[in-house]
């Protein structure tokens, strides 16, 4: 059974198409929407060689307050959103409301502690989640929506958690310049719009109570010494920030527009080459993305994330609402190997 609860999961799937490298072909991964340029770092030798400090943790958070315009107090870092997802059943009480399609951890952490979960709709006692920009379908709430949202979650006693892991790369607004309150926890990522994931690092923006149980359950030491540093300089360099905005959206504007044909409600055949096994002739229809990536929607959609893994193009695939997620290409070579994949060179 292929597992498609993440993207970047190319060593568990690659397996099934062996095609690929026995042909010489190397994957390309467009499964994961991280930035394919990086934040430029030298992690200093020396910091791997002792434990983090306090002022590590410091310098870091006082960062991305600064970076994110709030109070220090409401901010903590952690290693990553995925365990936050996981402890936030155990420290916001209630059961879950959320909407789908989305990221699916919430549910499954829910589901975890046995607690209920309400789709598409809101009881007392609850905790709201929204992704702000949604993965995978792109779409987001004015700051007016999210204000109107919060007041409705906190009349009803509830908790509202807005998750902005791709908002820095995106024309979203952000819940951080809503009011302050007890009730909202923001969560962002670091590595998806720096382009370092493997450095494990993510922010928590919420009352200090929350900050305080995440301290507890993760521990003084949750973060690297290293990491740390490199939050510090990333989230304080706003010139960098400003400027890979630009190249994002630049990069992207040109997928999109070579991809536009790919997203025009057009039935594609069999000219375009597709496996035979697959027989793909259905409509493909744009939903919507970010400046990391585009989605799609197909009834066809197993086989089309079917063929471009054939092709060595690994994207990520929401079966269950038959969408496809596709991540940003580097360069024309990678943009160039996708359009031939789906046939649009002819």
């Amino acid at each position: 059974m292929v597992n498609h609860t993440h993207g970047g999961q190319l060593d568990q799937l690659k397996q099934h198409f062996p095609q690929v490298e026995s042909s010489g072909e190397t994957w390309l991964d467009l499964s994961t929407g991280i930035s394919p340029w990086s934040y430029p770092h030298l992690a200093e030798h020396q910091s791997n060689q002792r434990l983090p400090t306090d002022e590590d943790f410091t310098q870091c958070e006082e960062a991305m307050a600064k970076c994110f315009g709030i109070a220090r107090d409401r901010v903590i870092a952690v290693p990553g959103l995925e365990i936050v997802i996981r402890l936030l059943p155990l420290i916001l009480e209630g059961s879950l409301s959320i909407s789908a399609p989305t990221y699916g951890d919430y549910e499954a952490s829910w589901r975890r502690q046995h607690k209920d979960i309400y789709l598409d709709q809101e009881t007392e006692g609850c905790v709201r989640v929204v992704c702000q920009p949604n993965n995978p379908t792109g779409e987001a709430l004015t700051e007016t929506d999210l204000g109107e949202l919060l007041g409705q979650v906190e009349n009803n006693g509830n908790w509202l958690v807005v998750d902005e892991s791709y908002n820095e790369a995106s024309r979203a607004a952000s819940a951080v310049h809503l009011p302050t309150s007890q009730k909202l926890v923001i969560l962002k990522s670091f590595g998806k719009f720096f382009g370092l994931p493997g450095t494990r690092l993510g922010t928590v923006i919420a009352p200090t109570m929350v900050c305080q149980s995440l301290r507890d359950f993760l521990g003084d030491w949750r973060v690297s010494t290293a990491t740390l540093q490199l939050g510090a300089s990333a989230y304080a360099n706003s010139t960098w920030q400003l400027s890979h905005q630009s190249r994002l959206a630049a990069a992207m504007a040109e997928q999109q527009t070579a991809l536009s044909v790919f997203s025009s409600d057009i039935n594609f055949s069999s000219e375009f080459n597709f496996s035979s096994e697959f027989n793909f002739s259905s409509e493909i229809n744009y939903v919507g993305g970010t400046e990391l990536f585009q989605c799609f929607y197909t009834p066809d959609a197993q086989a089309l994330w079917a063929h471009l893994m054939s092709q060595g193009i690994y994207t990520r695939l929401f079966p269950e609402h038959n969408l496809i997620r596709v991540g940003l290409t580097k360069d024309r070579e990678e943009l160039e190997r996708l359009i031939s994949a789906l046939g649009l060179d002819h």
